[in-house]
């Protein structure tokens, strides 16, 4: 199996050439790496030089996580490639994580997306607690013990994912309207189409931990509460708008998935610990997923 690995990347030229050395380290080797450069201004070309088997795409722009991931699929079918690696470029690949991520592909005859566990540290502390019943999950350990191995998922991570060929080609490439944050959408758009999407959570992706944390609250238990950065403040609750007009019409969309997605955010944001300063940023996503959802004339279904 021809696997090509794609990351996106912008002024992080250290964290990638850990990321590219440990990709370089895989037990399985991969047949190349394309990095897709959203107009880093840093070393980064420097560094992708440095490895021969990596390529250098570099944008004149910032497109985004899901432009350069559409731009790196993309080019990695046009190699050839039978599955596409994507990681992050601030992702440390474990030895084992595709030789791994590929035996479970072929288990599954190729017809599922399978996702890595991304895990913090060496002792395997996961990046993001998990509520499970009223069970906290905080490691690998626990997460094998509660879910098993391979666990039912609905989003591709974009972060030590392994998609097939055949479903890039029959669910398309990320949408690049969407700018960041398309992982659940892509997902929906996977599932929609019949195929499965796992977690092996034996292949393993070192990552820093998510910027979120678990909070109880009376009567519903622990929800997570995120701090995010202040572009996915922005581009989540946007992204967020803009898949529901996809799927609605527009008296659905003014009418429930406004209020909807409205009152969704405005709960994260009230857990957000810079709630005061983030506040601008989600109101300009709401008013920018409005505003394109009201311009459309049909909804695409």
């Amino acid at each position: 199996m021809k696997v090509i690995a794609v990351i996106p990347t912008r002024n992080r030229a250290r964290l990638l050439a850990t990321c590219l050395e440990s990709l370089r380290e895989q037990l399985l080797p991969l047949a190349h790496v394309v990095v897709v450069d959203n107009g880093s201004t840093d070393e980064t070309g420097r560094v992708v030089a440095q490895y021969p088997n990596a390529r250098w795409i570099r944008l004149d722009r910032n497109c985004g996580v899901d432009g350069a991931l559409a731009i790196g699929m993309e080019e990695a079918l046009r190699a050839g490639a039978d599955a596409v690696f994507i990681s992050d470029d601030d992702s440390v690949a474990l030895p084992s994580c595709l030789q791994t991520l590929v035996r479970t592909m072929l288990e599954l005859n190729s017809i599922a997306v399978v996702n890595a566990l991304p895990i913090s540290d060496a002792r395997g502390a996961l990046i993001a607690a998990r509520v499970h019943n009223g069970r906290i999950i905080r490691t690998k350990e626990e997460f094998i013990q509660t879910f098993g191995r391979l666990v039912p998922t609905n989003k591709v991570h974009f972060n030590g994912s392994l998609l097939s060929r055949s479903i890039i080609e029959a669910v398309g490439l990320p949408d690049a309207r969407f700018w960041s944050g398309e992982e659940t959408w892509y997902g929906e758009r996977v599932r929609e189409r019949g195929f499965d999407i796992v977690i092996d959570a034996e292949a393993n992706v070192l990552h820093p931990p998510m910027p979120c944390r678990l909070v109880r609250i009376p009567l519903m238990g622990y929800v997570t509460a995120w701090d995010l950065p202040d572009w996915k403040a922005r581009h989540y609750p946007r992204n967020a708008l803009i898949r529901r007009r996809q799927k609605h019409g527009l008296s659905r969309f003014l009418l429930v998935d406004v209020p909807l997605v409205c009152f969704a955010y405005g709960l994260r944001l009230a857990l957000e610990r810079n709630r005061i300063r983030k506040a601008p940023l989600y109101v300009r996503g709401l008013l920018e997923g409005v505003w394109w959802g009201v311009r459309q004339r049909h909804h695409s279904g």
